[in-house]
């Protein structure tokens, strides 16, 4: 609880959240990719919209995601990711005045299309770094190698990397999820579109591994979708 808690005022910081107090959010505008090099309009034209209600409920999107880890489709996770939306309509402003700061990696930059990509698409990560969990390897921990034989050390990395050895992978526990506030002068937000937010928390095994999993979704057009994803191994009994 206390890790929700933790997550949910995180996600407020960054102004992806706001107010469930009835206000209904602004008409959002997507703005058009005229301009746009062709390298950016590629991967954008590549990514998989979900249909209209398919993602129903707050963790509809966080099982799609776990699904397409288990078949190892990247094409179709991206469904579960808001980064288009992300990409067309947040603006720098909206992101800096919501954050009160600005960097390279914080906000979209003015004029900076693969930099703004960069940021709208930051969520996808999730693919893999749920992989390396799911295989036992910490996902945000660096891990030293030492000695002579790097090469075979490295080796044996790599198969522990394997994304092969992935079997049996299911959810095994799952918490009620819970309506998070959305704070109503939030320019993130009314930029965004969200229409409501929620968070939970997920226990996902393979193997021997156990992975817990916090979520933030939100509501956006209708279909929920993964705004924050906090992936961590689970301490054995």
């Amino acid at each position: 609880m206390r890790r929700l808690l933790m997550l949910t005022a995180m996600l407020a910081a960054m102004g992806l959240c706001g107010c469930g107090g009835g206000s209904e959010p602004a008409p959002v505008a997507a703005k058009p990719a005229d301009g746009l090099p062709q390298a950016v309009k590629g991967f954008l034209a590549g990514l998989r919209r979900p249909k209209p209600g398919e993602f129903a409920t707050p963790v509809s999107p966080v099982r799609h995601l776990i699904e397409q880890v288990r078949r190892r489709d990247f094409d179709e996770a991206t469904k579960a990711f808001p980064v288009q939306e992300r990409f067309e309509r947040v603006s720098f402003i909206d992101a800096a005045q919501t954050l009160s700061v600005y960097s390279a990696t914080a906000t979209p930059l003015p004029g900076a299309p693969y930099q703004r990509l960069l940021w709208a698409s930051g969520g996808l990560e999730s693919y893999d770094l749920l992989t390396m969990a799911l295989l036992g390897v910490a996902p945000t921990l660096a891990h030293s190698m030492e000695g002579k034989d790097l090469a075979a050390q490295a080796r044996a990395a790599a198969e522990k990397l394997d994304p092969g050895r992935l079997k049996d992978l299911a959810v095994v526990e799952a918490d009620r999820p819970r309506a998070v506030p959305v704070q109503p002068h939030d320019a993130g937000r009314r930029a965004l579109g969200v229409e409501a937010m929620s968070s939970g928390q997920l226990l996902i095994r393979s193997g021997e591994n156990r992975v817990e999993c916090l979520y933030l979704t939100a509501r956006i057009d209708g279909n929920w979708r993964i705004l924050t994803l906090v992936i961590e191994l689970a301490k054995k009994p």
